[in-house]
């Protein structure tokens, strides 16, 4: 499209360049799938970091009205030398600069045509203060669905690249109140809350048997997401030493929690793990779960996050009990135990086994979060700024 800018604030559809920190084809989170559901007659060009795991798209590789593009880009590493080196501020101002001219490639003539240029990655800053003052009409915004600065091994410089963030984009997207505690409350004026979902349709569909747990015998209590640092292996380690259920972790492990979920693995042959599975494979595994489970401790990354784990338990018609990670999350105790306390924690596992929650409740709930509806939310949300 060749747009002014009064007919960009007419159309009903737009062209958007998202900065993202994660691949297109990796998991499913927020933001796939919420730009997924974008309008097809929109247009997403979806930045991504490179990677050694996944494949990486140097050439724009299209996905519907989608195309993700691989930029390297400034990241947080575990390699202590490479962290290292990226501590030296004039080696990331000369790796920005690289970016720079490698954005400039794809995208100088695509940016004159752009409504709107969303950020998730931090590291962008340098770019997105460019954009600005060449293109100062241009909706700047930054989807902030985690604490940037909380995540294990996060390096210090990390802070100045959120801060400028904050400073330079014209709205700020968080999916809950609580995220507000980590933005500086100078910022707030920017915040608008477009919450966490669930596709709904999905985990009402169970297509397949699974074998892996033909074995495993019921009650089974389940988790299904990331296994780190932010995972209780204390309470779980409680869990199988005095309630007589099956446990099943299912997920990708960081490299620090490996030799304690293998502890655990020892521990009265009742706790079994698998690693990661795929999105549309999870209602058909929760299908074997007699009660779900969110065990996170508190820390500086849980205390302000909504998982989707909460509306995808909910949407499969699965009772869930979850610590008490997030003291704002009790608005959802209605639809979800929330306990820290050990005992409590394994008496209410036992209560939703003999009496579980309504799975129609269950699902109602989690159909007000379905993405489709948040999809809508949030790109008329962005259309309205532009």
């Amino acid at each position: 499209y060749v747009l002014g800018q009064k007919a960009k604030k007419t159309l009903l559809t737009m062209n958007i360049i998202w900065l993202s920190e994660i691949k297109w084809n990796y998991l499913k989170t927020r933001k796939q799938q919420i730009i997924s559901r974008f309008p097809k007659e929109s247009f997403v060009f979806f930045v991504e970091p490179i990677s050694k795991k996944i494949s990486n798209n140097y050439f724009p590789k299209k996905y519907s009205n989608i195309k993700a593009v691989t930029i390297p880009q400034i990241r947080s590493v575990n390699s202590k030398l490479l962290s290292h080196i990226l501590s030296y501020i004039f080696i990331r101002k000369f790796f920005n600069v690289i970016t720079a001219l490698w954005f400039n490639i794809f995208f100088k003539k695509i940016i004159n045509n752009t409504n709107c240029l969303i950020t998730s990655n931090v590291y962008w800053s340098s770019i997105i203060r460019t954009f600005k003052n060449k293109y100062p009409e241009l909706s700047i915004v930054y989807d902030c669905n985690d604490n940037p600065l909380a995540f294990p091994g996060t390096p210090d410089y990390k802070k100045e690249y959120f801060l400028e963030t904050l400073l330079l984009v014209n709205k700020i997207i968080i999916p809950h109140l609580s995220y507000k505690n980590f933005i500086p409350i100078e910022y707030h004026s920017k915040i608008e809350i477009i919450t966490n979902g669930v596709d709904y349709e999905l985990f009402q569909t169970i297509d397949k048997p699974i074998k892996k747990l033909k074995k495993v015998k019921k009650p089974i209590i389940m988790y299904i997401g990331a296994i780190s640092e932010w995972f209780d292996f204390e309470l779980i380690e409680y869990l199988i030493n005095n309630t007589p259920y099956n446990y099943v972790l299912i997920g990708p492990v960081s490299n620090n929690s490996k030799k304690r979920l293998d502890q655990l693995n020892s521990i009265q042959n009742r706790m079994f793990y698998l690693n990661a599975i795929k999105h549309e494979d999870i209602p058909s595994y929760l299908s074997k779960a007699s009660v779900c489970i969110v065990p996170f401790i508190k820390d500086e990354l849980t205390k302000s996050v909504l998982p989707n784990k909460l509306f995808e338990y909910s949407a499969a018609g699965k009772p869930s009990v979850m610590t008490n990670f997030n003291s704002y999350l009790n608005e959802f105790s209605d639809f979800v135990t929330i306990t820290s306390n050990k005992d409590k924690f394994a008496n209410e596992l036992k209560t939703q086994i003999e009496n579980p929650r309504s799975e129609t409740v269950m699902k109602d709930f989690a159909k007000t979060f379905d993405w489709k509806i948040l999809s809508l939310q949030f790109y008329d949300y962005i259309r309205e700024i532009t």
